[in-house]
């Protein structure tokens, strides 16, 4: 299976970057790569994906809507999925159009967008704010914010990320273009 070049030259950036934080940290905060035929372990993740990323908690991945062998699929271009294992009632959403956006909402700071399916922008803009909240007291961001703030612009300019205006809207738009997960 080819993996796109975008994704394989963040994981190469990580690597070359990580003594800048700790070992346990990721400046994309994922554990990126395909491993063996990318079913992603979980029953619930579709048959026709490829997992390429993990969060590390609660079994949360992330994959491209294709066919598993990769032969005739654009993985460039294919959608991209979340899929939460312990999230019962809908454990799998489309969360990108395609790798660059995905990359694009991790390193411009929107990831509690890919790892969540909010049910309305009021419900997205209080987590928000009370993420901001935690982060401003966490002792592991006092430590390795300004690291990883500056990590993740290094990034956005090394791979050529441009920002995606209204991401709330852009989710809700592309969850109700991309209906068949399965």
């Amino acid at each position: 299976m080819n993996v796109p070049d975008l994704l394989q030259q963040i994981i190469d950036w990580e690597k070359s970057v990580a003594g800048r934080l700790p070992d346990w940290a990721a400046p994309s905060g994922l554990i990126l790569g395909v491993t063996g035929d990318g079913d992603g372990g979980y029953e619930c993740t579709p048959e026709r994906s490829i997992t390429f990323a993990r969060t590390g908690a609660d079994g949360i991945h992330f994959a491209w809507i294709a066919d598993r062998r990769g032969v005739s699929d654009d993985l460039d271009e294919a959608p991209i999925i979340c899929v939460s294992p312990m999230d019962f009632d809908n454990p799998v959403w489309a969360v990108a159009r395609n790798i660059r956006d995905f990359f694009s909402l991790v390193f411009y700071g929107h990831d509690l967008l890919l790892n969540n399916d909010f049910g309305s922008r009021e419900h997205y803009e209080k987590a928000q704010r009370e993420q901001e909240q935690y982060d401003a007291e966490s002792p592991y961001l006092q430590a390795w914010g300004e690291e990883t703030r500056k990590l993740a612009l290094e990034a956005r300019e090394k791979f050529e990320l441009a920002p995606i205006d209204d991401p709330y809207g852009y989710m809700r738009q592309i969850r109700s273009e991309i209906s068949d997960l399965g």
